[in-house]
C-alpha cells in the first residue's frame, strides 16, 4: 500500500471520526442538559461498565484476522465465517458478564434492566464487527467507516426521540442497540456482495484457534477498558455522580484526539506495516518512524494548546456550569502524547505476535491505575482520578520502551526535540496573546489558538522537523481534502 493511499484511507477516516465525534460532543453536551446531573452521571457509570465487557466482543481476534486476510485474502471467506461464530459467542458470554457485574456492584433493579438493555447492543453489533475484520484486510477502511458514521446518526437521531419522549437513559441505550443491529446488516450484505457468503465447513476448530491466539489480546483489551473506564465507577463510589459528570466531560475531550487521529491512523498504517515487515524491512523502519513523527505531530500540540486553554475549552462545548472540568482536562490531555506512542508500539506487539507481552504490560498499566486511583480519588477527588491516568500512561510508555529496546524503532527521538519546541512556543505565543490583548469576544481566544497553529507550522519547517518525503504526505492529505 502506497503512502498516498495510506494519506486518503487516513484522511477519509479522520474526516468521517471528526465528524461522528463532533456529533457526540454536541450529543454528551444535549445529554447532559437534558438528563440533568444525576441522570448524566447514570449514564456515565453504566456506559463504563458496559465499555469494560464490549471489548470481549471479537475476543481479541480483530486484528488477527485483519492481519492474516491482508496477506492471504484468498481466505476471507472462512475468516468471515469464524469471526461471526467468536463475535456471536463472544456478545452472549459479555451480555451475561454484565448482569452478574450489575448484581456484584450492587445495583438496584432499575440499574440492572439498563446495563442489560446497554449490553444487548452487543448481541445487535455482533455480524457487522465480524464483518468489519475482513472488510479492514481488504483495506476497504471507508467502507466500515461510512456505515458505522450512518449507524452512530440513526442511534443519535432515535436517542434524541426517545428522550423528548420521556424514556431518559432507557430510551438511550434502545436507541444504541437498534442503530447497532441496522449497521449490522448493511455490513454483512456489504462484505457478503464483495466477497462471497462466509464458508462455515470448519469454521469451530479455525474459531477455536484464533480465539486461543486472541486470548492475550482480548485480556489486554479488558485491561486498557478497567484503565480507561474503572475511574468512572470509583468516583461514583467515592465522590458521587456531580464528581463523575465534570470528569467525564472532560474525559470526552481527551477521547476526541484518540478517535479522530490515533484510531483512524493506526488502522490504516497496521496492514502496510505488516506486509513489509515480512517482505522489506528497511521499508517497514522508515514507515513505522514516519507513523510516530506524525502522531507526536498532533499529539504534543493537543496536549500543550489544551492545557492552557482548558477553561475556556470547556465553556465554549459545555458552558459555565462545567467550568470545574476545565482543571481536570488541563491535567487529563496530558495522557494524549504517551497514550499515542505507546500504541503504536502496542501494534508492533500484535504484530510480532508476542500476545502474552500485551497482556502483561497491560497488566501491570492496570494494577498500577487502580493502586493510584484507589489512593488518589479519596484524597484529591476526580482531580486525582486525571493524575492517576496521566502517570499510568507515562509509565506503560516507558516500559514499552524497555520492552521493545532491541527492534530499533527510536529514529523518531532525533526529531523529538524539535518537534517539541516548535509546539511549546506555538502555544506558548497563543497563550500569550490571550492574556495580553484585549478582546471583546468571549471566543476570540480561537483566533489566537488558530494564529499559534499556524506558527506551529512555520516553526516545523524552520526547524527542519520533517523530511521531504513526510512534507510530501501532509501535501497529499491536504489536496485530498482540498479536492
Amino acid at each position: 500500500m502506497s503512502s498516498i493511499k495510506i494519506a486518503k484511507n487516513t484522511l477519509g477516516l479522520s474526516g468521517l471520526q471528526v465528524f461522528i465525534k463532533g456529533l457526540s460532543v454536541l450529543w454528551t453536551f444535549y445529554l447532559a442538559r437534558r438528563l440533568g446531573v444525576a441522570g448524566y452521571g447514570l449514564w456515565a457509570n453504566i456506559l463504563a461498565l458496559v465499555s469494560i465487557f464490549g471489548v470481549l466482543q471479537g475476543f481479541g481476534t480483530l486484528s488477527l484476522v485483519v492481519k492474516d486476510v491482508s496477506q492471504d485474502p484468498a481466505r476471507s471467506q472462512k475468516y468471515h465465517a469464524s469471526s461471526l461464530v467468536i463475535y456471536i459467542t463472544a456478545s452472549v458470554f459479555a451480555f451475561i458478564l454484565i448482569i452478574l457485574s450489575g448484581f456484584a456492584l450492587g445495583y438496584s433493579g432499575d440499574k440492572i434492566r439498563l446495563a442489560s438493555v446497554a449490553g444487548l447492543s452487543f448481541l445487535c453489533s455482533a455480524p457487522g464487527l465480524a464483518s468489519q475484520a475482513v472488510l479492514h484486510g481488504h483495506g476497504d477502511f471507508l467502507l466500515y467507516a461510512s456505515v458505522y458514521a450512518a449507524g452512530m446518526i440513526l442511534y443519535m437521531a432515535l436517542g434524541a426521540a426517545f428522550v423528548e419522549s420521556g424514556h431518559g437513559v432507557l430510551g438511550i441505550f434502545y436507541a444504541l442497540s437498534i442503530g447497532y443491529g441496522a449497521m449490522a446488516v448493511v455490513l454483512m450484505w456489504k462484505t457478503i456482495k464483495k466477497y462471497g457468503k462466509p464458508v462455515f465447513e470448519g469454521c469451530l476448530n479455525h474459531a477455536r484457534s484464533l480465539a486461543q491466539l486472541g486470548l492475550p489480546l482480548v485480556g489486554s483489551a479488558v485491561l486498557i477498558e478497567l484503565m480507561l473506564r474503572a475511574d468512572r465507577l470509583l468516583i461514583t463510589r467515592f465522590c458521587g455522580e456531580t464528581a463523575v459528570g465534570y470528569y467525564h466531560a472532560a474525559f470526552n475531550l481527551v477521547y476526541l484526539p484518540r478517535e479522530v487521529v490515533l484510531i483512524p491512523f493506526l488502522t490504516a498504517v497496521y496492514t502496510p506495516l505488516c506486509a513489509y515487515y515480512v517482505q522489506d524491512k528497511d521499508r517497514f523502519h522508515r514507515l513505522f518512524e514516519q507513523s510516530i513523527v506524525m502522531l507526536l505531530l498532533a499529539a504534543l500540540p493537543v496536549a500543550l494548546f489544551a492545557s492552557l486553554f482548558a477553561v475556556p475549552v470547556i465553556a465554549l462545548l459545555y458552558g459555565d456550569k462545567y467550568a470545574e472540568s476545565g482543571k481536570m482536562l488541563s491535567i487529563l490531555i496530558w495522557m494524549v502524547p504517551p497514550f499515542f506512542v505507546a500504541c503504536a508500539w502496542q501494534n508492533i506487539l500484535i504484530m510480532l505476535n508476542r500476545t502474552r507481552t500485551y497482556l502483561w504490560t497491560n497488566f501491570v498499566g492496570m494494577v498500577l491505575n487502580l493502586g493510584l486511583n484507589f489512593w488518589l480519588i479519596p484524597r484529591f477527588g476526580a482531580v486525582g482520578a486525571a493524575v492517576s491516568a496521566v502517570a499510568t500512561q507515562a509509565a506503560l510508555m516507558a516500559l514499552l520502551f524497555w520492552v521493545l529496546r532491541d527492534m530499533s524503532l527510536w529514529g523518531f527521538m532525533k526529531r523529538l526535540h524539535r518537534i517539541a519546541g516548535a509546539a511549546a512556543v506555538a502555544s506558548l505565543f497563543s497563550f500569550v496573546l490571550w492574556n495580553h490583548i484585549p478582546s471583546s469576544g468571549r471566543f476570540m481566544w480561537t483566533a489566537f489558538v488558530f494564529a499559534g497553529l499556524a506558527l506551529y507550522g512555520l516553526l516545523l519547517w524552520g526547524f527542519n522537523a520533517l523530511r521531504p518525503n513526510e512534507v510530501d504526505w501532509l501535501k497529499a492529505r491536504l489536496r485530498s481534502r482540498l479536492g
